[in-house]
């Protein structure tokens, strides 16, 4: 697989455009990529989408994105923004395909995750930042984000955990999302109240 080092070597390049090093990126992390695709996909979004279709505009997203992650990312966090686009990218597909009901309608949508931040602000600022802000939705809301979004676990594991339909926890997180733009916005503009 490689080192640590080379890894690090090839992340900074990528981070700074250059195409062998994104290339790199690429060939080592795609095969996982797939897997988890094929894992989350269900049988109804390999017959809407190609699974390449997928991969595709997840790394789409990823390179474009690329130069603001973290500098010091490791292995294990970038599969984690990878698996979280791919994650993303199915609910759209999803959503598209009008096969959510019910509370389920709702798209998983962008992000809720803090994007990583540029300058002097670290990753546990980011961090800090999202736990504040999910701090300020509703417990029931809170409890879908933390553990979906921030503990990586999935819809089903979210389900299960919280006593709680599946449809449900992705009626959450949507409703969470729409809470945490206003949050976030508010912030942005500097106003004290949540």
């Amino acid at each position: 697989m490689g080192s640590a080092h080379e890894f690090e070597r090839f992340y900074a390049a990528a981070r700074e455009g250059d195409p062998a090093a994104r290339a790199w990126l690429v060939k080592r992390f795609d095969p996982e990529l797939e897997r988890w695709i094929h894992r989350k996909a269900g049988r109804d979004v390999r017959r809407w989408n190609e699974i390449g279709d997928l991969r595709n505009d997840v790394w789409a997203t990823f390179l474009e994105r690329l130069p603001t992650y973290p500098p010091d990312l490791t292995e294990g966090e970038l599969k984690g923004y990878l698996f979280q686009l791919a994650d993303w990218r199915i609910a759209d597909a999803v959503g598209k395909e009008g096969r959510q009901i019910g509370e389920s309608k709702a798209s998983a949508g962008e992000p809720l995750a803090p994007m990583p931040s540029t300058g002097e602000v670290t990753k546990a600022d980011d961090w800090r930042n999202a736990e504040e802000a999910i701090s300020r939705l509703p417990p029931d809301l809170a409890a879908v984000v933390r553990a979906r979004l921030l503990e990586g676990r999935s819809t089903a594991e979210v389900a299960r955990e919280l006593g709680i339909a599946i449809p449900t926890v992705k009626q959450r997180l949507a409703r969470a999302e729409s809470l945490l733009e206003r949050i976030l916005k508010r912030r942005g503009r500097g106003d004290a109240g949540g």
